[in-house]
Order: structure tokens, then sequence, then C-alpha cells
């Protein structure tokens, strides 16, 4: 009995307290935050910054195709896309990340915003993801 009380708090433990292994699964929900990229998003659907959206291997949408995800399924991807990328520019071994981000559907392709992302300046990281959740550009938003 003791061991299998041991068994099951060990398994709960495990499952309750996130640590290294666990990934991002949440989504932030919509705010002035999200506002503020949807705005920046929907600027990159104008004439004048075709370059940056291609750039970005962006599809050309409406601003009716951008959307904040809520979706934990799509916010795991994330996560996961994310933490790739985390990796594989960062020499260092960073945790996978914990905290809710802001995922964004655009079109096909996703745009994702983790506000804790270093960087060396004021502004905030928007990683772009193609539709198989492949790297496709960075951009700054201030």
């Amino acid at each position: 009995m003791r061991y299998l009380f041991g068994v099951v708090a060990a398994f709960a433990v495990l499952i309750l307290v996130p640590g290294h292994g666990a990934a991002q699964t949440r989504c932030r929900a919509a705010d002035t935050n999200s506002a503020h990229f949807l705005r920046v998003i929907n600027m990159m659907m104008s004439p004048e910054h075709a370059a940056s959206r291609t750039g970005h291997s962006l599809p050309l949408v409406t601003s009716a195709q951008i959307t904040l995800v809520t979706d934990s399924t799509v916010c795991s991807r994330a996560g996961q896309a994310m933490d790739s990328v985390s990796h594989a520019t960062e020499a260092g071994t960073r945790p996978p990340s914990t905290v809710p981000m802001y995922v964004f559907q655009i079109g096909t392709s996703y745009a994702v915003v983790d506000l804790l992302s270093p960087n060396d300046n004021d502004a905030d990281l928007i990683y772009f993801f193609g539709p198989s959740w492949n790297f496709t550009g960075i951009s700054f938003s201030q």
C-alpha cells in the first residue's frame, strides 16, 4: 500500500508541477497587447509592406483571416516551435517556455509573440511560422 501511495504521489508531482520538460500549452487571452500585435500584423498586409510580408513567407490575407488563437492544441504546437527556434539560435540550453504566449493565425501561417523572449532592445519580437510550423522569420514591434 505504501508503494502504491508513493507511485501515485510521484506521478501527481510529475503532472502537476511544470518542469524543464513542460512546454507551453496556453495562449494569452485578448488584451491591449494582443490588439497592438493584431494591428502590426494587419499592417503587413498593406501594399507598402509587401516586401516584409513576402520576406516572412506570409500569405496575403484579409483582416478577418488574422485571428488570435485560443485552441490549446495550436498553442502547444506554437510552444514547441518556439522551443525549437530557441534551441537552434541560442548556444545555451534554455528550458522550454511555460509562459503563455500570443499566437496569431494568419491564413495558413502563424505568428507568435513571447513577451519574455530575450532581446537587446525595447521592441517585442514577432516570430513567423509557415503552415507546418517551419520558422520563416522574425520581426520587431515597437
